[in-house]
């Protein structure tokens, strides 16, 4: 998928423009996990709105092949409270080995019965994520959606989400203000400042094995750290949650 020269304004009721979004350009590959890392506040829930078809441009064009089909999990996901995990995923798709497949996936068997208003933020994501999968979406974007999850959650996350995308040839883009996040996450972060939202660096990952947080006291973790914070220094760029 590929964004090119994307532009957005608001406009308010007295004649007044906002540029919320500033000729951002950049691509998304196949089979991988990508991070829009920038600001609280910054255009980035809008940014993935416009991907998912659910906002307006005010200038640009987006390609998305050869993607076929785009969810967009909301901070907030969405699913019935008052059902259980495999009630919400019979609403997507009725097919039982599918969602048998789905269930081991994530690491959800056993939970199968489980109601998700007494689950945790990170339970209630995964099953938003199964739900994704359930729809056929290969391009899964995601918003800010670990925020107040525990560590232990976010690596069992992780393990699922990069497992995923491994065995069924997925993509994921991830927008988040938290750096850790970033990196345990991701194979390539985009750096971006806002207000207006604008993309100016990219980095890649090669990490080896299982991510997890002692990944984070490495020498790739600290590089990433001192390059990401001197960007949003020079960039006069706040709002973010180091490692």
């Amino acid at each position: 998928m590929e964004i090119i020269n994307i532009i957005k304004k608001y406009y308010g009721n007295l004649g007044s423009c906002q540029n919320v979004i500033n000729e951002i350009s950049f691509k998304i590959d196949e089979n991988s996990v990508n991070t829009i890392l920038a600001p609280s506040d910054s255009g980035k829930t809008t940014l993935l709105k416009i991907i998912a078809g659910l906002e307006s441009i005010d200038g640009g064009e987006i390609k998305l092949e050869p993607f076929k089909k785009i969810v967009y999990i909301p901070t907030q996901p969405s699913f019935l409270h008052w059902f259980s995990v495999k009630e919400n995923f019979s609403l997507i798709n009725e097919n039982q080995d599918l969602q048998k497949e789905i269930i081991m996936l994530l690491g959800l068997d056993g939970y199968e019965k489980h109601y998700l208003n007494e689950k945790s933020i990170g339970f209630q994501f995964l099953v938003s994520f199964g739900m994704a999968l359930l729809s056929g979406s290969d391009l899964v974007l995601v918003d800010e959606p670990f925020t107040g999850a525990s560590k232990l959650i976010k690596e069992r996350i992780c393990k699922a989400v990069r497992e995923t995308v491994k065995k069924r040839k997925i993509s994921i883009l991830i927008a988040t203000s938290n750096l850790s996040d970033a990196f345990l996450f991701s194979d390539s972060i985009f750096l971006m400042k806002g207000t207006p939202l604008d993309i100016v660096e990219k980095t890649g990952f090669s990490l080896k094995g299982e991510r997890r947080y002692e990944l984070l006291n490495s020498k790739e973790a600290g590089s990433f750290q001192k390059r990401a914070e001197d960007f949003f220094k020079n960039n006069k760029t706040g709002g973010l949650i180091s490692f």
